[in-house]
């Protein structure tokens, strides 16, 4: 490829080979086949990375991958070409030839004997020099502004990778003091240990856009791929139960942004006065000694932010929200800066937001920002020649959670799912299946008692929420834990499940001694 040809399409097929392998690395072996992966695109000799430790203002070895050259451990950073690196002066350098008479000082040239040299500054989102990744070669180095473009990439998805492991390591080291400090009798347990499990879970797992043969479902599939190309603001709408968190999910995984983190909020669950600072961060109270929260949005810095049920944000929050979609920063509540932040956003919604608009309960401005772009999820009564495929999958997930096997739906159950108007759509199918296989059977026999003719008379969604968590607790005999415990009958964690009982003021009456 000549360096006047447009490199484009081959960059953008390379960055999607490239992130798709490191994806799945884990810390150390990232950077090992970052710099293996970068000698072979360009191609190079010797490709190093290194971290800066900005208190000695040294640049620290992460990975190199040459022919035999051993690369100096550490060294200034004052003998680099990025010493004065800014967010203003973030440059890509290149030699062709004569590398080591340009760059005279250049560590990596001291030690490995070259002709062509290109290197480029890692830099997190805020404009701070985290590290350096150069490459050299022994012979002329080709199409130098294609080099540069490849080595910017590949800085590019270095330096996101540094800034997750600053992220976890800060919080380790947070959640060490307040260990400590709980040990020793001074404060209470912090949120930080959830904190960390939670950016490892969502940095490290991998998602699938769902199952199905049906027309509807292609046609979901095609929007999401077409969507997932795109860097926009995306609305994801359908009915309860139906699969948007899903829709959401795959179309982070098969952006370019699926290398980082896919971070949800979700506005229905989070109490109202606690959304602004689960959000954004910052303190709560800023009279209280409490640590900072970390809000979701520095969470998913780099990546993507899933804001699950937009339509239930508060206005004051909303118009906060429209601040970050037009000047991409925000401010921590408490804090008198702001911070810049570089995140996608995707928001789902069951509820008819014009009406909201009209209403006054949601903001005009924001709703044409959201009318962008937008993908619909059917509801599973659209899509019927799908729940076998549906069944059988929940079936797979259930024998592996219940530790048994062979479950499998009567052919009386099946034809009654066949035909059932499923207004709770793939999330009351799954609790139906659940709830059947807690009755001990192989084979799955549990009426499905509503048809859309006999449908109930309509009631509030805190109702009907209630209602559904009764009915399972009274099933499981109210053990809330376990295989056998309603959380499990209900796909959701036992915490979440206390929460909610809280929340809808359900207790049992009666409860004899030793029951959870």
């Amino acid at each position: 490829m000549g360096s006047d040809e447009p490199a484009g399409p081959v960059l953008e097929h390379l960055v999607f080979k490239v992130a798709q392998g490191l994806a799945q690395e884990s810390e150390p072996r990232f950077f090992e086949s970052l710099v293996r992966n970068l000698a072979r695109a360009l191609p190079a000799d010797f490709v190093f990375a290194g971290a800066l430790e900005p208190e000695e203002n040294r640049i620290v070895a992460l990975a190199s991958f040459g022919n035999g050259e051993a690369a100096p451990h550490d060294f200034d950073l004052a003998d680099t070409p990025f010493r004065t690196a800014t967010p203003e002066r973030v440059e890509t350098v290149s030699c062709p030839t004569g590398a080591a008479e340009q760059f005279p000082n250049d560590p990596i040239l001291r030690t490995v004997p070259g002709d062509g040299y290109v290197a480029a500054p890692l830099m997190d989102s805020s404009g701070n020099l985290l590290g350096v990744l150069s490459a050299v070669t022994r012979h002329r180095l080709e199409d130098p502004k294609v080099a540069e473009e490849v080595v910017r990439i590949f800085s590019g998805l270095a330096a996101r990778q540094l800034e997750i492991v600053k992220q976890i390591r800060l919080l380790e080291r947070q959640n060490a003091e307040f260990r400590r400090a709980t040990e020793e009798g001074i404060g209470s347990k912090s949120h930080l240990e959830r904190d960390v499990a939670y950016l490892r879970d969502e940095i490290r797992m991998a998602y699938t856009p769902g199952i199905g043969n049906s027309p509807e479902f292609r046609a979901l599939l095609n929007n999401i791929r077409r969507v997932a190309a795109t860097s926009g603001i995306v609305l994801i709408q359908g009915e309860t139960g139906s699969g948007k968190e899903l829709a959401a999910r795959a179309i982070h995984n098969q952006s370019p942004r699926r290398s980082r983190p896919l971070v949800k909020l979700d506005c229905v669950a989070t109490p109202p006065e606690a959304l602004e600072v689960e959000l954004f961060g910052g303190l709560r109270d800023p009279r209280s000694d409490a640590a900072p929260r970390i809000g979701r949005l520095d969470f998913a810095d780099g990546g993507t932010l899933l804001i699950d049920e937009v339509g239930a944000l508060p206005l004051d929050i909303q118009a906060k929200l429209l601040r970050v979609i037009q000047q991409r920063e925000f401010r921590p509540l408490g804090f008198p800066h702001t911070t810049k932040v570089d995140v996608r956003l995707l928001m789902t919604t069951n509820r008819d937001l014009e009406q909201a608009v009209k209403e006054q309960r949601f903001r005009a401005d924001l709703h044409q920002r959201l009318l962008t772009d937008s993908v619909h999820v059917p509801p599973l009564r659209r899509r019927r020649q799908d729940i076998p495929l549906l069944v059988e999958r929940v079936l797979h997930i259930l024998e592996r959670r219940l530790s048994r096997a062979g479950l499998r739906a009567s052919e009386r159950m099946m034809s009654q799912m066949m035909t059932y108007n499923w207004p709770g759509n793939i999330r009351e199918l799954e609790q139906l299946l659940s709830r059947a296989a807690l009755q001990g059977d192989t084979e799955l026999d549990l009426p499905v008692h509503a048809t859309a003719s006999e449908a109930p008379e309509p009631v509030t969604l805190q109702e009907a929420e209630r209602k559904h968590v009764l009915q399972t607790l009274a099933m499981c005999n109210w053990v809330i834990e376990g295989p056998r415990g309603a959380a499990t009958a209900l796909s959701i964690p036992p915490s979440t499940l206390r929460s909610l009982m809280k929340r809808l003021q359900i207790q049992r009456a009666n409860k004899p001694s030793g029951a959870q």
